[in-house]
Formats: structure tokens, C-alpha cells, sequence
């Protein structure tokens, strides 16, 4: 074998040499030393020097505030060079644009800092206002009601298609009993508290209207913890998560229905209030109807095997929940608008499953972009472009948030109630009351819609307050809640074993 390999070398040397005149030599052998100095010398290899590991920086929070910093400077540089000439950048279209993209990154930098995103939402609203950066707030507020409408109709479906069906049947009383009673126990405790506590001379219509304004959950934030959890193999519930899952979205509805009658109720003035009471009952039986059918619709129109299946069934569930949404309110039934809404989504959802969409829907992931990216930061600052700060008064903030603590002590203790008999260990079940007050879209879209209603009416300042207090239960209350829920979500949950020992490192430090 060395005799060869000698041979070898010495036979492409002398061929080497023999070729030297020619004009296509071979190419000489170069050691490893020799071919890494000359790789020294390419301008690439320069480059790569300064761009490490692939042209790549570490995912850190400065790099990310620097990023979102980035795409703010830009696009509002973009919008002012293309549209400078139309002299847009003066015109109210033009401010709710930046005002809508600003509450986007306002957002993501919240959520950077471990605070909810739609706090950041709200407070731009805030200071867009504050600032007087509109010329005139009644000029666009027509616009405004318009736009947080649209936002509530995509939230209201969007809710709709996550619903769980299957859970409803396998658990029906303890979502039932989840879904209603804490929710039912929290409205009336500040019904209560709002009839003797605040001024305005609150009816009782108004206290429990004023009550179910504010008392849903927001289960998006305890949604992500829980999904986090499974996939770090930290803790998994099936239970708990399908219970907390599904019976978030029906205490939606539900407070957003009895909202819809308390409404009718006030507005109706002919006939008793049992009669106006029942007309309310009707609405939301009308709604429920055209949302079943229109969902019903969207799962046979388009065919699920249109090449474009998932784009026209997203547009004829976004049209047909819109179109119900505003068609009630044009046909003085505005009770069953939120409810069709969402029966909409859900029953879409149910004739996905069975046409073969068992564990994705690909509709209620480009209607939960759809939210994320535009209809979420638009409704929350829209609805914080109302609260103006210079006509507050510190006593009547101090008084609605008694009443929101008289609210949340009456949920903790009906909560705990009706987890009684579900097999929850203690730590499961003190984590369950604490994933039941995170509050956020419901409030964003009931709080403004008694605002919008009562505008122009003797009962403007009892729907401006509920607005307030709906714009505060979700900064103090949801505040306080997520931190909560980060801080000790872990401890309450995870069991000691090897993998969570070893996956906690990492889970720490995304939460």
C-alpha cells in the first residue's frame, strides 16, 4: 500500500511538470495551512468576521426593542414620503392610521416587558387623546363606533370558532356551572356595590348593565401559560385545560347576552319590564338563529375542496358575522347581534370537525391574524381614544375600583364553590380562580357600546362611567392578574420529577 500511494504522488508531480508550458496547467496540491491563509484573504471571509455565526445577533429584549423601533421609524417614514403630496399626514385618516400602528408596537413592547400587550393598547389611546392629536374628537367618533363595532364582530367570531363543542359534552354541568355562576355572582356583587356606592343615581337596569359590562374573563393570556407548560413537559391537565378553554369563551357570551337584554330593557320604553325583558330574550333568539344558519352556510359555500377553500370560507364567516352584527342593530334588535356573532363561529367550527378539520382549523388561524395584527390594537386604542383624563376625578376612581374589588372577592368565592366536586387538586384549583380575572376584549367591546348608545342621551354620564371603569378593570385588574399568573403559575402546577427539573430553566426565562 505505501508503495503505491508513492507512486500515486510521484506520477502527479511529473504530470504537473510536464504540463508547465501548457496553457492549462493542473492545479498544484496546496496543504490544509496553505488553503486556509489564502481564505484569509477573500473579501468574504473579511465580511463574515463582522457578521459572526451566520449573519446572526442573540435573541435578547434590546434586540427586539431595537427591531420594533426600526419598523415604527419606517413606516411612518414611508407613509409621510408617499403620501406627503396628498397632504394626508394633517388629516384625521392619517392620524388614526399612525394611531393604529403605534398601538400595535406599543403593544409588543409591553409584552416584551412581561405586561399585557392590550395595556399599552389602551394607554396609547390615551395619550392620542390627551394630546389633542385629533382636530376634532366628534368629527371622527362616527368612524370610531363604526370600526370598534367590526373589531367586536371579528372577536365574537373568532371566540365562536374556538369553541370546543366536544367538551360541552363530555363535561356539560361543569362547564356549565363554570361558565355562568362565578360570572352571574361577580355582576350582581357590583350591581349591589354600583347602587350604593356610586353617584349618578344608578336604577337597578343600569347597576346590573354596568355589571355584566365588566365581569367576563380573558383566557388568552392563561391559554398561552398552559400551552407553554405542555410543550416544556412542565404540566398537562387535559381536564383542567379543556374545562378552562371552553368554559371561558361561553362566560363571554353569556355576559355579553345579558348585557344585550339589560340594554334592550333600558332602550325599550312601551310595555313593562318583564314585556321589554322578554322583547330582549326574543333578540337573542333571532340572533342565534341567523348565526347558526349562516354558519351552517359557510361549511357547505364554498366546497371543501375548492382550491381556494380556506380564503372563501374566512371571508364568508368575516362577511356573514359583520352583516349579523350591524344587521340587528338596523332592525332595532341589537341584543342578538354579539350573539349571532359568535354562534357563527361556532357552528362553522362544528361542521369543520366533521367535514375532516379535526385538530387545525386553517379559518380560525387567518381570523386570529386578522385579530392579532389589525383588529386588536385598533379596537383597544379606539376605545382609550375615549377617556379623557382632564375631566376625571380621583374620588370617582376610587370608588369604581372598590367596586371592582367587591366584584373580584364575590368571583373568588363563587369560583371556588364550583370547582368543588371537578377533581382538582388545591393548587389546581387556586390557579383555575386565578386564570378567571385576567379581563380584556369583553370590556373593550361592551364598555364603549353603552358609551355609543346613551351618547346623546340624559343618561351620558352613567354610560361614560362605565366606560371608565371598563377601561380601568382591564389595566389594574389584568395587570395584576398576569403577574400573578407568571409569578406562581409554576409552582402551583408542576409536580417535582427529572424533565420539569430539567425544562425549568427555560421556562423561566420565557416567562
Amino acid at each position: 500500500m505505501h508503495v503505491n500511494d508513492s507512486f500515486e504522488v510521484t506520477e502527479v508531480e511529473n504530470s504537473c511538470k510536464r504540463n508547465e508550458g501548457d496553457s492549462h496547467p493542473l492545479p498544484k496540491i496546496e496543504n490544509e495551512v496553505e488553503r486556509k491563509k489564502n481564505a484569509l484573504k477573500s473579501p468574504w471571509k473579511k465580511i463574515s468576521v463582522l457578521c459572526p455565526q451566520s449573519c446572526s445577533l442573540p435573541n435578547t429584549p434590546f434586540i427586539r426593542v431595537i427591531t420594533l423601533c426600526l419598523f415604527v421609524l419606517s413606516t411612518w417614514t414611508t407613509l409621510q414620503l408617499l403620501l406627503i403630496r396628498l397632504n394626508l399626514p394633517t388629516t384625521d385618516l392619517f392620524k388614526t392610521l399612525g394611531l393604529v400602528l403605534m398601538s400595535y408596537y406599543v403593544g409588543e413592547l409591553f409584552q416584551m416587558l412581561h405586561l399585557p400587550n392590550i395595556v399599552g393598547m389602551y394607554l396609547t389611546g390615551v395619550l392620542f387623546r390627551n394630546v389633542n392629536c385629533f382636530s376634532s374628537i366628534e368629527t371622527v367618533r362616527p368612524g370610531f363606533i363604526m370600526a370598534r363595532y367590526v373589531a367586536v364582530s371579528v372577536v365574537l367570531m373568532r371566540s365562536g370558532l374556538g369553541l370546543n363543542a366536544k367538551i360541552c359534552q363530555t363535561y356539560p354541568l361543569s362547564v356549565l356551572k363554570l361558565s355562568t355562576l362565578p360570572a352571574a355572582a361577580e355582576a350582581v356583587a357590583m350591581a349591589i356595590a354600583i347602587k350604593l356606592l356610586l353617584p349618578y343615581n344608578y336604577s337597578w337596569l343600569w347597576s346590573f348593565l354596568f355589571g355584566f359590562s365588566i365581569s367576563a374573563v380573558s383566557p388568552t393570556l392563561t391559554s398561552q401559560i398552559l400551552s407553554r407548560m405542555k410543550s416544556k413537559s412542565l404540566y398537562h391537565n387535559e381536564k383542567l385545560t379543556s374545562l378552562y378553554t371552553t368554559s371561558a369563551p361561553i362566560e363571554d357570551i353569556f355576559c355579553i347576552s345579558a348585557f344585550a337584554v339589560f340594554t334592550t330593557t333600558i332602550i325599550q320604553t312601551s310595555g313593562g319590564i318583564p314585556e321589554r325583558f322578554g322583547l330582549g330574550l326574543l333578540h337573542l333568539l333571532l340572533g342565534l338563529t341567523a348565526g347558526a344558519s349562516w354558519g351552517a352556510l359557510s361549511a357547505y359555500l364554498p366546497h371543501k375542496d375548492d382550491e381556494h377553500c380556506t380564503l372563501k370560507r374566512s371571508l364568508m364567516i368575516f362577511l356573514g358575522s359583520a352583516t349579523i352584527y350591524f344587521g340587528a342593530k338596523y332592525i332595532s334588535t341589537p341584543a342578538g347581534g354579539p350573539l349571532g356573532s359568535f354562534i357563527t363561529g361556532a357552528t362553522a367550527a362544528a361542521c369543520f370537525k366533521f367535514q375532516g378539520w379535526q385538530q387545525v382549523n386553517p379559518v380560525s388561524t387567518v381570523i386570529s391574524n386578522l385579530w392579532s395584527w389589525f383588529m386588536e390594537p385598533m379596537l383597544f386604542a379606539l376605545v382609550g381614544i375615549e377617556i379623557d383624563l382632564s375631566v376625571v376625578e380621583l374620588y370617582d376612581v376610587g370608588l369604581n375600583v372598590i367596586v371592582i374589588i367587591i366584584g373580584s372577592i364575590a368571583r373568588c368565592i363563587f369560583c371556588s364553590i364550583m370547582l368543588i366536586g371537578t377533581g382538582f387538586n388545591c393548587n389546581e384549583k387556586i390557579f383555575f380562580i386565578l386564570a378567571s380575572f385576567p379581563k380584556a376584549t369583553v370590556e373593550a367591546a361592551l364598555g364603549p357600546q353603552a358609551f355609543d348608545l346613551f351618547w346623546n342621551t340624559p343618561d351620558h354620564d352613567k354610560s361614560l362611567n362605565i366606560l371608565r371603569t371598563s377601561v380601568l378593570s382591564v389595566i389594574v385588574v389584568t395587570t395584576i392578574s398576569t403577574i400573578a399568573l407568571k409569578l406562581f403559575s409554576y409552582r402551583l402546577l408542576v409536580k417535582p420529577n427529572p424533565v420539569a427539573v430539567v425544562n425549568l430553566k427555560s421556562y423561566e426565562s420565557q416567562i
